[in-house]
């Protein structure tokens, strides 16, 4: 039902048609001692790319039925049976009784009635806080009331929805584009040596700006502790999640660990607020900047506190002590929204080439069990510089820049001198290849063992190619079989043919198998 007037210019420019918003929703309630099943979603007015659409059941014009299209079960139903201004419109239904769906009927002036209307209602807007609600308002009330196209107006919506897939198709190549620009045979081949890389400039200063604000809002209404923000707090904050689902990350991620953008949208659906700020990991009632704040011994006990995500610790109760499961995946990606331009400014440290030491560590006999049951503390944490020889490495960056880097890279964070908190976003991404050998608790053993298992970009595609195996030379089995029935004439050709095939097709392996019978 595409919407003419009013114009709703606060949604945005374009088409407004009514939507649906959320799920749906599901209760339980009886009607003279029946158990019935009923079903609703919110309706509201919003953008016709998100349009509901509807299945006329009738005629519109003397009075029909609007069912949902994506569900029958569900239909246009003014709440509570009440014919009053104000009474909210849902989709709602009844799975027993579909004969309750009431009509409505489309007048001449384009606004749309419960029919019969003795009170002169028809469907109109309610504001609601950033929500437009769809409620009945009087006929005459021309500010509230919905006036719906006809034709002509579906002309339009056909031609705007083409438009706007042409904008997405453009923007999904410009950002793929700008991907395969970023990750240049060196950068792949720094995270492949390194386990870490970042990628310059990759988040629009825009949005890294919106997000950083938001952070700052979040701060300043003290909905939740500051302590939370320093790496305990997950949200699916939109303005948060733009920082990915608005900018090159999901095609880099394509890129990396296969898939499309779309599958990384889908999935980043939580951002891991990670500020630091001044003073965080100094010694206490040192300033910030002395140079005591942080003397070796300090740092020493910081670096040698390093981790993997997803093996579990007490740092947050109920969510990090999932002691019995390793919840592993394959990229981890830091968004910095701030400047971090010196050592000890709150920094995400590395261990370099630590990923492939890990999976050394854990092709020991029992090492992953060991770290699913006892987590983070089951690695050997004072022989430090003996399992990563190669050192720490401090991640420093300008707001926009992007670190990827593999699951098994161990991390910690610096203590912070600076004079400035360091805003931080990270996520945590699967591949398609990861999701599809993970076992039923979400974890993936390979993964752990071959650092690039799952990340069919790493390499460039140069390298891929040499890296990828050479197909043998086509074999004439019918050649083989008459070879190795002239070796063993007393076997019959049946048996030989089967032997072969057990043994790939390989002659050799199949002769040598023949001469152990």
């Amino acid at each position: 039902l595409i919407v003419k007037a009013p114009s709703c210019s606060w949604l945005g420019e374009g088409c407004k048609a009514l939507v649906v918003d959320g799920s749906t929703n599901s209760h339980e309630f009886s009607v003279d001692g029946e158990a019935l099943h009923g079903l609703w979603s919110q309706l509201s007015v919003g953008l016709v790319q998100d349009a509901c659409e509807f299945v006329l059941a009738g005629d519109l014009a003397s009075g029909c039925r609007l069912l949902r299209s994506s569900d029958q079960r569900m239909w246009l139903e003014n709440d509570h049976n009440r014919h009053e201004v104000d009474t909210p419109i849902h989709c709602w239904g009844c799975v027993e009784r579909p004969q309750w769906a009431k009509p409505f009927a489309l007048n001449d002036d384009g606004t749309l009635s419960p029919a019969p209307n003795p009170h002169s209602l028809c469907l109109g807007i309610h504001r609601d806080g950033t929500m437009t609600r769809v409620v009945f308002v009087a006929r005459s009330d021309a500010s509230r009331r919905l006036v719906f196209g006809g034709p002509a107006h579906m002309d339009a919506h056909f031609e705007e929805c083409r438009a706007v897939a042409a904008r997405r198709q453009a923007r999904a190549e410009r950002m793929e584009a700008e991907a395969m620009a970023l990750l240049t045979p060196q950068l792949r081949a720094q995270l492949r040596d390194e386990g870490i890389a970042k990628l310059p400039s990759v988040v629009p200063a825009e949005l890294v700006r919106t997000a950083r604000g938001e952070l700052n809002r979040m701060l300043g209404e003290g909905e939740h502790a500051v302590g939370a923000f320093k790496g305990a707090l997950s949200t699916a904050n939109a303005t948060l999640l733009a920082v990915v689902h608005d900018s090159p990350i999901p095609a880099v991620l394509a890129a990396l660990l296969g898939g499309n953008a779309a599958h990384y949208c889908a999935h980043l659906t939580s951002a891991q607020i990670a500020l630091r700020f001044p003073g965080d990991g100094c010694i206490k009632g040192a300033a910030p900047s002395d140079s005591a704040a942080v003397p070796p011994a300090n740092f020493d006990t910081h670096r040698r506190n390093w981790h993997i995500d997803g093996c579990a610790t007490y740092f947050q109760p109920g969510v990090t002590d999932h002691f019995g499961v390793i919840k592993n995946f394959d990229c981890l990606l830091g968004v910095l929204l701030s400047d971090v331009e010196q050592p000890m400014s709150g920094e995400l440290c590395t261990y370099t080439g630590s990923h492939e030491a890990l999976s050394r560590f854990f092709a020991r006999d029992g090492a992953i069990e060991q770290v699913r049951m006892r987590g983070n503390t089951a690695f050997p944490q004072d022989d430090v510089d003996d399992l990563f020889p190669r050192g720490v490495a401090h991640n420093l960056g300008k707001a926009g820049d992007v670190f990827v880097a593999n699951y098994l890279t161990a991390h910690f964070v610096a203590p912070n001198t600076s004079p400035d908190v360091r805003y931080a976003l990270y996520f945590r991404a699967c591949g398609p290849s990861f999701e599809a050998e993970c076992s039923d608790d979400g974890s993936c053993a390979r993964s752990m063992l071959e650092p690039w298992a799952h990340w069919p970009g790493s390499a460039s595609p140069q390298e891929a190619a040499q890296e990828a195996p050479q197909a043998a030379a086509p074999v004439d089995v019918r050649c083989v079989l008459a070879a190795l029935h002239e070796m063993f004439p007393a076997i019959e050709r049946n048996t030989l043919s089967d032997v072969l095939t057990a043994c790939g097709g390989d002659p050799t392996i199949a002769a040598e198998r023949l001469i152990a019978q």
